[in-house]
């Protein structure tokens, strides 16, 4: 399929909430074919949509992109300090990964400078939460194995509406933490 059929299914995806599992998957995979399209032609590689794409199509990831490495590394430094040298700035971090904040940056560069689509389904609240909210979907129980050196696996839930739910287990510790945030 050639870059220009890529962007007008992905044209014809965005033109509505993308609130379905089954659309999340297939904008997934476009975004995916879109952005192998680009890295040939030299362009940006968008290394969170890369790495959420792949998480798409694998029942567990065990190769991560630098960037997640780093977003694995501070959720693991946010969780292991003690509790009076409690680090805000990682647990800031690893709420930024779980509300899929540099996701959404990334997508909408490469939706609407990359690719001139409309980033509506993207920009506008509602219609993020519903896309969000059917990703994790889609994720869910789909681990990242070995995340960090204390992270033995982060993944997603089943979570309530509006909520994005996640667990957490550490090397040491014998029991997985488990937690809930709005998207």
């Amino acid at each position: 399929m050639g870059e220009d059929e890529i962007k007008r299914k992905l044209g014809m995806l965005l033109a509505k909430p993308i609130a379905d599992e089954s659309l999340v998957v297939h904008f997934m995979v476009l975004s995916r074919k879109l952005l192998d399209r680009l890295k040939a032609r030299g362009h940006k590689d968008y290394s969170v949509v890369r790495f959420y794409a792949d998480w798409c199509v694998h029942t567990e990831k065990d190769r991560l992109t630098s960037t997640i490495k780093a977003a694995m590394r501070q959720i693991e430094k946010a969780l292991t300090e003690k509790e009076e040298d409690f680090n805000w700035h990682a647990w800031n971090e690893h709420v930024n990964f779980i509300q899929f904040t540099e996701f959404r940056r990334e997508l909408v560069s490469l939706l609407s400078h990359e690719s001139q689509l409309s980033t509506d389904a993207i920009d506008e609240p509602e219609m993020w939460q519903a896309f969000v909210s059917s990703l994790v979907g889609v994720l869910v129980d789909q681990p990242i194995k070995k995340p960090s050196k204390a992270i033995e696996y982060f993944c997603f839930r089943p979570s309530p509406a509006g909520r994005v739910t996640w667990a957490i287990k550490m090397s040491h510790h014998p029991k997985e933490f488990i937690f809930e945030d709005r998207i």
